[in-house]
């Protein structure tokens, strides 16, 4: 995917951040990067992800299950699985792209000017792929209180609010994509998927055909890029005070996946590129097409 358009400035970042933290892998990596991935996406907390996001709202599909309430309550959950195993299947499938720091910073030039052509099958070099880029490609800045937030930490009360994390986006992942993707084994249309839409939710046919891209940043959430001595979170099992340094060296301890999924897009065939608001999958699918 090929354009000549002008370059974007760079995005300052004020806050804390390990954006500059991202070390790519070699080319000849990502074999055995994309084995990894394909292999954490259904363990905790990679398959938490896709279900918090559906909770949350970030997710770009919400699902519904026809059936009993005990069911339908469960229908978060049941969406977060059967997205951990489609992207499974997508990175199993994928063919492997590298994209080098010239060529990124050629496809952030192009996408400072947003495409309005509509999505075709034929721009995408493959089915499924699994591209990673040598730089950044965009960063989400997140509020270091809602971090802090899980069921094992809660931010201290005089948590600096200027403090933030900003995760950068170093790969994509994407396939073509249908409903039936999704649907349950054996039980086809018993789980429906509505697309949410900056117009609210739309309805979503059997016949719809698209493409499906994740996005993945590092494993990292960055502590050690925050004033190391500042006391951040609670301990909610011990009431013990967290420092950076302690969240950094749990994080060490879990032994985190290289990258993890971090948003969603999915793509009608035919139809313009979303536009591309700041710091989310509608504004990097940008630089990708261009890639």
């Amino acid at each position: 995917m090929n354009a000549d358009r002008a370059a974007r400035p760079s995005r300052e970042v004020t806050t804390s951040t390990h954006v500059g933290a991202w070390v790519a892998p070699h080319p000849s990596g990502l074999p055995d990067l994309r084995i990894q991935m394909s292999e954490q996406v259904l363990k905790p907390p990679h398959c938490h992800e896709f279900m918090m996001r559906i909770v949350g709202g970030s997710s770009p599909l919400v699902p519904m299950i026809s059936g009993p309430p005990e069911e339908t309550a469960a229908s978060g959950i049941m969406g977060g699985v059967l997205m951990a195993r489609s992207e499974q299947r997508r990175l199993r499938q994928a063919q492997l792209y590298w994209v080098d720091e010239d060529m990124t910073s050629l496809a952030l030039a192009a996408a400072a000017t947003p495409s309005h052509e509509p999505v075709r099958a034929r721009r995408m070099p493959a089915e499924a792929g699994l591209m990673l880029f040598a730089q950044p490609i965009g960063s989400h800045d997140v509020d270091l209180a809602a971090a802090l937030t899980s069921p094992w930490t809660t931010a201290v009360s005089d948590l600096d609010e200027e403090l933030r994390l900003a995760f950068p986006v170093v790969g994509v992942s994407w396939s073509r994509w249908s409903p039936a993707d999704l649907d349950l084994d054996g039980e086809p249309g018993k789980i429906r998927w509505t697309p949410r839409t900056p117009q609210g939710a739309a309805p979503l046919t059997p016949e719809f055909d698209g493409v499906w891209l994740t996005f993945w940043t590092t494993g990292s959430n960055g502590w050690d890029s925050l004033p190391l001595d500042r006391p951040l979170a609670i301990d909610k099992h011990t009431g013990g005070t967290l420092t950076a340094v302690d969240m950094a060296a749990r994080e060490a301890q879990a032994g985190l996946a290289r990258l993890q999924t971090y948003d969603e897009l999915v793509l009608r065939f035919d139809q313009p590129l979303p536009r591309p608001d700041p710091d989310n999958g509608s504004q990097w699918a940008h630089v990708v097409y261009t890639a």
